[in-house]
Order: C-alpha cells, then structure tokens, then sequence
C-alpha cells in the first residue's frame, strides 16, 4: 500500500509539472505570435512609409490623397493586427484556462483517491491491531 501512496504522490508532481509546461508553451506561443505580429506591423508601416516616399517625390500634385489614403490604410492594418493579437492572445487564455481547470479537477480525483485509499489503509491497520490486541490478550489469559 505505500507504494499506492508513493505513486499518487508522484503522479501529483508529474500533472504539477505538466501544468507548468503547458502554461510556458502557451505563455511561449503567445509571445512568439506577438513578435510575428509586431514584425509584420513594422514591415508595414516601413513598407506603407516608403510607399509615401515615393509618392511624394512622384506625385507632388496628388501628394495631399494619397498620403491620407495610405496614413488610413495603415491605421486599419494596425487596427486589424491589434485587433487579431487580443483574439489569439484571449484564446490562447482561454485553453490555458481550460487545462488549468482540467489539471485542477485532475488534482482533485487524486487527492480524492489518496484520501480514501489512506482511509482505508488506516482502517485496515486498526482492524489488525484490534486483532493482534485481541490475540495478546487471550494468550495473557492463558
């Protein structure tokens, strides 16, 4: 029966464990989505500001438009871009949620099953000694 204990104990550390690497996977994926994001915004603009450049330098007449036109264009790109990272990062929340709320409930049934399993253990054992007391006393009656 120890080893049931051991084991239960063990398997308490290894979901500890797994919980933890779940969450710095997540917490992982989600900086790694936040740095493609923040580089393709970069990308953009530096691509949208040349564009500008070029227009400016070609086009001195309708430089007024389009420049307004390209200035709201990357105002949607970035809105959008925002906009995508608070859903990615809110889902990426949600799972992490999710299987820190399944790890709990996991913890639970085990602590569960270790309470009981030492319940009985305990009620096994002063069974025993009931019996080896009740034999101690009738060999000292002899």
């Amino acid at each position: 029966m120890p080893i049931n204990l051991k084991e239960s104990a063990y398997q308490n550390e290894r979901l500890k464990s797994y919980r933890v690497h779940i969450e710095q996977e997540h917490n992982s994926r989600l900086q790694q989505l936040k740095n493609k994001h923040k580089k393709e915004v970069e990308s953009l603009i530096d691509d949208q500001e040349n564009q500008i450049s070029k227009i400016k330098r070609s086009y001195d007449v309708k430089i007024s438009d389009e420049a307004q036109r390209l200035e709201d264009k990357l105002e949607e790109i970035r809105t959008n871009n925002k906009n995508r990272i608070e859903q990615e990062e809110s889902h990426a929340n949600n799972s992490v949620d999710q299987v820190k709320e399944k790890n709990e409930k996991h913890l639970e049934k085990i602590h569960e099953n270790f309470n009981h399993n030492a319940n009985q253990l305990k009620e096994q054992l002063d069974e025993r000694l009931n019996q080896i007391n009740e034999k101690n006393r009738k060999y000292k009656e002899v």
